[in-house]
């Protein structure tokens, strides 16, 4: 899945390819695969799925708020700005 926000918005949050992995040991086991989208600024979303099914995930991995077991790849951006392993200084900057 792959949307569009019309010509000329640029997207609040874009991810793509965005995937996060449990690390277990020398084995790594995918928690979301592939994940695409874009939000547009004051668009709301709702991401639906059983329990266990990588929602929370999903929400946090473009903000770089994962714990330090899951590892994350892919392309994440809030405002335009590259945002999958932000520095502190970079999420203030984002809060506000």
């Amino acid at each position: 899945m792959n949307p569009t926000i019309a010509a000329g918005r640029q997207a609040g949050l874009a991810t793509d390819s965005l995937s996060v992995w449990l690390e277990q040991g020398r084995a790594r086991r995918p928690i979301v695969e592939s994940i695409s989208l874009r939000v547009a600024p004051g668009e709301s979303i709702a991401i639906v799925g059983e329990s266990g099914s990588g929602k929370s995930v999903t929400a946090r991995a473009p903000l770089g708020l994962l714990p330090p077991e899951l590892t994350s790849e892919g392309a994440a951006r809030v405002a335009g700005t590259s945002f999958l392993r932000p520095s502190e200084a970079a999420r203030r900057r984002l809060r506000g």
